[in-house]
């Protein structure tokens, strides 16, 4: 490139679907590239298969420093995807890969659940004698990680698919106010659906949910006793609304 918005050199096609995990579905792709140098190679992370179906998966191709990266021939494939649906997460895809070994992606938010996603992180490791990423599984969503430095602490309670009215019993360590993240979302297009929390059968809070093509993630600060609490979730109204998940984690201001 002569500078940050202009090629000045030919294009040349490093990589196509051949695998049969990567022409399982119309159109072919190989996708959201993502590079990352490791001991001398040259790692790019892609994305194969239908990006709505529980077959997304990541695939891995590689190069050395010292290789011409515009000679098609300097790049090996995997014969295999690097990470795929697994522990109750389906279709993987869009990795992104942090110099403090992080894996960033997005998954199906359930089951069959399309273009309805989630962002997702988890750790990874590297292969010392190739320079390659070992990304493993996706996690278990309801087994919890260690967090990024810096990172609050947080749990996720996660329903196996959408529920209209679900009740959650989450654990706190001490009294005091925490912040539930609901990932919700109103089925009506165009119309806002109803929420009512209740804590522990006593204190409520009533939430708005506005329409979105996808899950909105609101924020509730709660009230919760030390020891085991429940949160009681009411679609109220007339519009359908589902909620999928929620997370909780301590509030710092």
């Amino acid at each position: 490139m002569s500078n940050p918005h202009t090629i000045d050199s030919k294009r040349v096609e490093i990589s196509r679907p051949t695998h049969t995990w990567e022409t399982n579905h119309k159109p072919l792709v190989n996708e959201g590239p993502e590079v990352i140098i490791h001991n001398q190679t040259i790692n790019l992370v892609f994305s194969a298969s239908g990006s709505w179906t529980n077959d997304y998966c990541m695939g891995l191709i590689t190069a050395h420093v010292n290789d011409d990266p515009m000679d098609p021939a300097s790049w090996h494939k995997r014969l295999e995807p690097i990470f795929k649906s697994g522990n109750g997460l389906f279709g993987p895809g869009h990795g992104s890969l942090t110099s403090d070994n992080w894996l960033v992606f997005h998954a199906a938010s359930y089951n069959g659940s399309g273009w309805t996603r989630q962002i997702r992180i988890q750790p990874f490791m590297w292969n010392e004698e190739d320079g390659t990423p070992v990304l493993g599984e996706p996690q278990n969503p309801n087994e919890p990680i260690q967090l990024p430095h810096g990172e609050p602490p947080r749990h996720r309670y996660q329903l196996d698919s959408p529920t209209q009215n679900p009740a959650f019993e989450v654990e706190v360590d001490k009294t005091g106010w925490y912040i539930v993240a609901m990932q919700v979302r109103s089925k009506e297009r165009a119309k806002t659906t109803t929420y009512q929390i209740t804590i522990n059968q006593r204190d409520t809070r009533t939430i708005d949910v506005f329409y979105s093509d996808n899950w909105s993630s609101i924020m509730v600060p709660v009230e919760l006793q030390s020891g085991k609490n429940t949160l009681i979730f009411s679609n109220t109204g007339a519009t359908m609304g589902e909620l999928h998940s929620i997370d909780l984690f301590p509030r710092i201001f």
